[in-house]
């Protein structure tokens, strides 16, 4: 079985923060005479977040974290906190016309942050959202950084692979990751970064993760089933090289109506 990588899957969207509102009581944050600001879950509002959010650097760069990324683009660690496993992303830019950029638009660690809440208020399971905190200076945006809870588990390519499955299995497992996508474009949602290594398996169900360019698109925008489309077609693009698995998402998506099948 061969999963292939498709170039580009990243779309281009709009940067649209159309969220829904939800329940979790959500608590502003500032540090660094309000050269860090974000927003936590009041509920993880702790002594241990608190320094984390007021010194992001340093946990990124602790000896006892483990490094899952490090590019120019990104950082990405897991570390302990208040004694569980979090995941850290620390975003920047590849170069000072990306960073000016980025400069006025909300950062990706907010996107990432708002669009967690907002897929979890749908019923798809993702990555707890802790926090998240971005670097400015006076109007502009430089770095950010969101905080979630670690989702132990297996990404799907490794699922699929790691042993045989039984087809009931790989049917069960198909039928949830479709829909996780119903769910979603049902609320005008569209995840664009669609890769098999985006869905964990976790407890025999799969996870969603990476939203940092996840989009809620308005109910008049005329591009909205153009994304919907290539949310399908690029996560099928990944399964060129294994043609049955592609036929059986294929299957199940037109069971589920979607569209780009």
């Amino acid at each position: 079985m061969r999963f292939v990588r498709v170039g580009g899957s990243r779309e281009r969207t709009a940067h649209i923060m159309l969220y829904l509102k939800v329940d979790r009581p959500v608590t502003p944050i500032r540090f660094a005479d309000g050269r860090l600001r974000g927003k936590v879950v009041s509920e993880h509002n702790t002594p241990g977040l608190r320094a984390l959010l007021g010194d992001p650097v340093a946990f990124m760069h602790a000896p006892d974290v483990r490094v899952l990324k490090d590019n120019p683009r990104s950082r990405v660690v897991i570390g302990r906190l208040d004694g569980r496993d979090v995941v850290v992303k620390e975003s920047h830019a590849k170069n000072g016309l990306k960073a000016l950029k980025r400069a006025f638009i909300p950062s990706r660690a907010a996107r990432g942050w708002h669009a967690a809440l907002m897929v979890e208020a749908l019923g798809v399971p993702t990555a707890n959202p802790i926090a998240y905190i971005d670097q400015r200076h006076g109007l502009l945006r430089g770095r950010s950084w969101l905080v979630l809870e670690r989702v132990p588990g297996v990404d799907f390519v490794t699922w699929m692979t790691a042993e045989p499955r039984e087809p009931d299995e790989r049917e069960r497992m198909i039928r949830s990751i479709a829909n996780i996508y119903a769910r979603l474009h049902r609320a005008r949602v569209t995840h664009s970064d669609n890769r098999p290594g985006n869905f964990l398996i976790h407890d025999g169900q799969p996870v969603l993760i990476d939203l940092d360019v996840t989009v809620r698109h308005p109910w008049w925008s005329p591009s909205y089933r153009h994304y919907m489309r290539n949310d399908v077609r690029t996560l099928l693009g990944h399964f060129a090289g294994c043609p049955a698995l592609a036929e059986e998402f294929r299957r199940v998506f037109r069971d589920y109506g979607l569209d780009g099948v």
